[in-house]
């Protein structure tokens, strides 16, 4: 069986609701399988965002890449080594740390 074959056979859904994390997801209104599958989404996160972009297909960091990559606020528990990682301090986003980027 090709990888492609097993991979459309898994069904991670029974997993979702496992998930306690904030979750956001992002895809496009013209996307008729993420349209199915955010209602899946919005039943079984407990802790979910659920964004439609308007006017766009299923490649939404390529056809939309303003909105889908915009900076997002840190979460506030996100830890300080996690923060010192990707280069941001506990202050803000705009924070030499922040903008330096890591190593820098």
């Amino acid at each position: 069986m090709t990888g492609q074959r097993v991979f459309m056979t898994l069904d991670f859904t029974p997993l979702l609701s496992a998930i306690s994390c904030p979750v956001l997801v992002l895809y496009g209104d013209r996307d008729a399988a993420a349209v199915a599958g955010a209602k899946t989404y919005r039943n079984q996160l407990s802790n979910v965002e659920i964004r439609a972009l308007s006017d766009v297909g299923h490649d939404v960091f390529f056809e939309a890449p303003t909105e889908s990559l915009a900076p997002q606020p840190l979460p506030r528990h996100a830890s300080w080594r996690w923060r010192h990682r990707v280069g941001v301090d506990h202050t803000s986003r705009d924070s030499p740390a922040a903008t330096a980027g890591p190593g820098r």
